[in-house]
This record gives structure tokens, sequence and C-alpha cells, in this order.
């Protein structure tokens, strides 16, 4: 299993100046910079704000202001006082119900589970 590197950590072991540097120094920085841009990140969150949302029916994780759990986006009847529907709204579900679309702060994909052998070195 490939390890998780922070792109920050990454980057931050970067030389700050590239006057005077080796060859090899210059091949640290350029390899710092691509682990960087191309490992994965281990925060996978995605903002609903940003607009970027899971495809209806997803199975996903999503972080409500207290709790995370897993859910996904569909539809939902709106209903007026004598239960008559008269339209739709867009909104989470979850093992509890549903949530109004407002009330989840970000969503990511659920990591694949675990398998024996995954936690050699």
């Amino acid at each position: 299993m490939d390890d998780l590197i922070s792109r920050e950590f990454a980057r931050g072991a970067k030389v700050p100046y590239d006057e005077g540097l080796s060859e090899y120094e210059r091949g640290w920085n350029d390899a710092c910079l691509a682990i960087a841009d191309n490992a994965p990140s281990a925060q996978q969150w995605i903002p609903v704000s940003s607009g970027n949302l899971p495809k209806p029916g997803e199975d996903v994780l999503i972080s409500l202001v207290d709790r995370v759990t897993d859910g996904y986006l569909g539809k939902h009847d709106i209903e007026d006082d004598w239960f008559k529907k008269i339209g739709e709204a867009t909104v989470w579900y979850t093992d509890r119900g549903y949530y109004q679309f407002d009330k989840v702060l970000a969503w990511m994909e659920k990591p694949k589970p675990y398998q024996e052998g995954d936690d050699r070195e």
C-alpha cells in the first residue's frame, strides 16, 4: 500500500533558493515538488460550497457540523400542509433520515475496505 504524504510537508522540504545548488540538491528540489504535486492526499474532503457534488445515489461520507456519516444525494418530495406534492428538493439521505442540502458541509468518497496485507511495509 502506498504511503500517504502531506503535500504541504513535501513542498516545505524544498530548498527555498536555487542559486549555488549542486545537481544533487536541484534533483532533491525537483523530487520534493513531484511528490507534492502527485502524491495522494490524506485529506480529500470536498466542500459542498465548491459546487463539485457526488452523483445522485453515490454512497459517500458526509460531514455535518457535529459528525461524519455515510449518505448520498437524492430528491425528496415537498408536500403542503395537506400532504399534496408541490415539488422536489435535493437532500442528503443518511441512516437517520435526510438532511436539508445546506446542513452538510463537505463530502468525500469512501475509502476502500481494509484488505489483509495492506499494512505491510
